[in-house]
């Protein structure tokens, strides 16, 4: 079969299937796969444990996602719009999977549909956190990020967990930090 009539055949194929396809690609078994199920397994345990809230509906192989207490008392949940993630929620911790060979954890928010109160709550963030991009219309925003961790060849879950733990505290002071500016910030 020539290239071109197979390249053909394959995108007829996507364009009929592209979901169920994506689907599968999504969730066929690797090591990205392995890497984000200990992801989610750390974010249950944190989560039965009271230290962060997990959203296991909007996770996947290369974010996991979660929310702490502490965060959503900065930037609540709005009930009656829905982010860029189809949730009440306008910031995500996102747990990011490199492939499986290496992970870090940033603070994600949407200006989708966002209710005017949050995005000033938004816009001061970013005067403390600037993310790198800064547009005036922006969609996302990623003020904060957690030093980057390689996954080595010979992992354990027991070693992704402890780096787990680490990146949790970097979030925790750099919550501590956010709040005390917000504090002292002038609107």
């Amino acid at each position: 079969m020539g290239d071109e009539r197979l390249a053909r055949i394959c995108a007829e194929i996507y364009s009929k299937h592209q979901k169920a396809l994506d689907l599968i690609f999504e969730n066929r078994p690797d090591r990205a796969s392995e890497i984000a199920a200990i992801f989610r397994q750390w974010a249950a345990n944190k989560a039965d444990a009271g230290e962060i809230i997990f959203s296991p509906e909007k996770s996947g192989k290369v974010n996991t996602r979660f929310k702490t207490a502490q965060m959503t008392g900065v930037l609540p949940d709005s009930p009656n719009s829905l982010s860029g993630w189809g949730t009440n929620s306008y910031y995500f911790y996102e747990i990011h999977n490199n492939d499986g060979k290496e992970f870090y954890i940033q603070f994600v928010l949407s200006s989708r549909d966002i209710p005017d109160d949050l995005r000033k709550i938004c816009d001061r963030i970013n005067r403390h956190f600037p993310s790198r991009m800064q547009k005036t219309n922006w969609q996302w925003r990623t003020p904060f990020t957690t030093r980057h961790s390689k996954i080595d060849e010979d992992y354990s879950e027991d070693k992704i967990f402890e780096q787990l733990d680490k990146k949790l505290e970097e979030i925790k002071a750099f919550e501590g930090k956010l709040i005390e500016a917000l504090a002292t910030d002038k609107e």
